[in-house]
């Protein structure tokens, strides 16, 4: 009589790493958008404004609709979540048939400036009894405005609450020269020439300006 292995369903069994997918996100209806915005103009890790506290909610305030109707304009919302979604659930998938002895894999999803947040993430991460967390920007390049905000946020999240964390943790914080990537780029993509052309347009008519 032979034994095989199978994985029992992910939701049926404690997760032993979790994965938490790091990105800005992007409001999913218009009535999130001011929550994005505001969230937003508050980070001084994207940006420094003077009474930062006061002059961002009045910016997002101001913002809002304009960021509304172009949003209405695509369909009412941000897809990322939904592609986020789905590249986590392929991406656990993976890693259980890649890495067994690391499973059972869960992705989480940290948002910066809309829910879930990066906090919220981490609270599940830890409720759920994860031994060993993967910090995994979703941004190729680092940058100190994205990734490095992002992860500011985790850092933040156990200062606040005065904890050492329960998880052992490590980060994926950049990923600009992995062969996939280059290889989706080495397709023939005209973008990275395209915007290059724009920027040279732009310089031109600013100077004649």
């Amino acid at each position: 009589m032979t034994q095989e292995k199978k994985f029992q369903p992910q939701a049926l069994l404690k997760p032993k790493t979790g994965i938490l997918m790091l990105n800005m996100g992007g409001p999913e209806t218009l009535e999130d958008v001011h929550a994005f915005l505001q969230r937003l103009f508050l980070d001084r890790d994207l940006m420094t404004l003077p009474v930062q506290n006061k002059l961002g909610p009045f910016i997002a305030k101001r913002r809002t609709p304009k960021i509304q109707e172009q949003y209405r304009r695509i369909g009412g919302g941000s897809p990322i979540k939904k592609w986020t979604e789905t590249q986590g659930e392929g991406m656990v998938k993976l890693l259980n048939e890649m890495s067994p002895e690391s499973a059972p894999h869960k992705y989480y999803i940290g948002f910066r400036y809309v829910h879930p947040l990066t906090e919220e993430a981490i609270e599940e991460m830890e409720k759920d009894g994860i031994e060993r967390a993967i910090a995994f920007t979703q941004y190729p390049q680092y940058s100190c405005s994205t990734t490095g905000s992002s992860l500011n946020a985790i850092y933040r999240y156990y200062h606040q609450k005065g904890e050492k964390p329960k998880m052992k943790w490590s980060t994926i914080d950049r990923w600009p020269t992995h062969p996939l990537l280059i290889q989706v780029v080495n397709r023939g993509d005209p973008y990275p020439q395209e915007v290059g052309a724009t920027v040279q347009k732009v310089t031109v008519i600013s100077f004649m300006i």
